[in-house]
């Protein structure tokens, strides 16, 4: 299922960032360089992935009790501010994610996490080594 490439590069994205952000969890350092990158590309291909979902119309009560179309929408709207030219970096595009609180970046937690379980059966898993040390050496 092309579904199922969609994730697999999120899940990479994903297992390149994880190690380096329990590092800025305190929020002492602010975020810079290919980690704002992988992480704002993962971010979006969570709508994409939302997306064929959809259109393939697979049943799946975790994934189904996540996917509000609200949540989708703010899902949207971020992937078009990150693959879309913004003028303006403060654009709502960004923010609303950021925006819509603590209950939002909690959703996109379960929405992965609901992923994760639909999907890790069929999905091989992403060898990080081949290009972490060009993520590291933008750090």
């Amino acid at each position: 299922m092309s579904l199922c490439r969609y994730r697999s590069w999120s899940v990479s994205l994903r297992a390149i960032v994880a190690p380096t952000l329990r590092e800025y969890e305190d929020g002492a350092q602010q975020l810079t360089g290919p980690l704002v990158a992988f992480l704002n590309y993962g971010f979006a291909s969570l709508f994409v992935i939302s997306e064929g979902w959809r259109e393939l119309k697979i049943p799946d009560e975790r994934i189904a009790n996540v996917l509000s179309e609200d949540h989708l929408e703010v899902l949207r709207r971020y992937r078009n501010g990150v693959f879309h030219f913004q003028r303006d970096f403060g654009d709502d595009r960004f923010l609303g994610i950021l925006q819509a609180g603590t209950d939002t970046l909690r959703r996109v937690k379960e929405l992965d996490a609901a992923y994760d379980a639909f999907f890790a059966p069929h999905e091989p898993k992403p060898n990080v080594r081949l290009i972490e040390h060009w993520v590291r050496s933008g750090e």
